[in-house]
């Protein structure tokens, strides 16, 4: 098949896969301990997981 009609096809797959690198990265930098950043993320889902609503002052 001509190189001209893959090209789609090899556009879709190149963001899948920068979308699943950025995925990988983003969940990597919300575990690493001592981050801020990763303790507001655990600490947001655990109450949703709860069924808390995250509080405004936290």
């Amino acid at each position: 098949m001509d190189g001209l009609f893959l090209i789609e096809h090899a556009y879709r797959l190149g963001l899948i896969e920068a979308d699943q690198q950025f995925v990988q990265r983003f969940q990597e930098f919300v575990r690493e301990d001592g981050t801020a950043f990763g303790r507001h993320w655990r600490h947001l889902h655990a109450e949703e997981r709860n069924g808390d609503l995250p509080s405004q002052t936290e």
